[in-house]
């Protein structure tokens, strides 16, 4: 059961549950640490950098950029996703990892 099953959240989050599985997951892994097998060396464990981007504004800003302040970072992908599927993936990030 995945953890928008879980804990009931609204579609927003389950949306963006779904554009993490497609976009984001290969690096991060299925629980965000960035351990998988499948991770790319160096991925960031999301229970570490999500809380310490106070605004959605500044993820998104991360999203875009691909960069963060350390200078490791993902691959821009945020340049490939609507506003919409950012908003939801934020939306997915901030429950998550709070």
């Amino acid at each position: 059961m995945s953890l928008v099953a879980a804990v009931g959240c609204d579609s927003s989050v389950a949306d963006g549950e779904a554009v993490y599985n497609i976009k984001c997951i290969t690096c991060h892994g299925a629980n965000g640490t960035g351990e998988a097998e499948t991770s790319v060396p160096g991925a960031q464990d999301l229970a570490t950098v999500v809380p310490s981007y106070a605004t959605d504004a500044e993820l998104e800003a991360l999203i875009d950029s691909g960069t963060t302040d350390d200078g490791d970072g993902v691959s821009m992908l945020g340049v490939t996703m609507t506003d919409e599927e950012k908003a939801n993936l934020i939306a997915y990030l901030r429950a998550s990892f709070p």
